[in-house]
Order: C-alpha cells, then structure tokens, then sequence
C-alpha cells in the first residue's frame, strides 16, 4: 500500500466511509469531516506518515487531492 492510499484508508476509516464514497475534488469537511475528526485525522498522518498536516488546512475546505498532494510532497527526501 503506498502512502496515498494509506491515507485514503485513514480518511476511510475516521469518516467511516467506504472510499468510493469519497470525492477526491470536494472537500473533506463537505463529506463529513468535523474538528475532532480533522485533528485524529492529523495525528494519524503524523503517526504513520512522519508529516504532521497543518490544522487549518484540513478544516479550510482542501480537498482530499489537496491533502494527499501536500503528505506527498512533504515525504519527499530532499
């Protein structure tokens, strides 16, 4: 599993939602996310993906492609 869809499963799993529910172009707040939500969503990246996403990001309507593109591009070695 790579580290995309790692992170669907763990948006799966907080929103309990099947992924095909899920619309990569529409906000997560839109699909049910909430504060608690986007905060256990924010330790789940850090805890498996060593990037901790910023908070108001999650809650400022960014999509889930957003979200996947900023955890990618903050693994990215340098």
């Amino acid at each position: 599993m790579d580290g995309a869809e790692l992170f669907l499963a763990e948006v799966d799993a907080i929103l309990r939602v099947d992924s095909a529910h899920l619309d990569p172009d529409r906000d997560l707040t839109s699909q049910g996310l909430d504060s608690l939500m986007a905060a256990q969503l924010r330790q789940e990246a850090q805890r498996s993906h060593g990037v901790l996403l910023p908070i108001g990001k999650i809650l400022s309507r960014a999509t889930l492609s957003e979200l996947t593109d900023q955890l990618n591009t903050a693994k990215q070695p340098e």
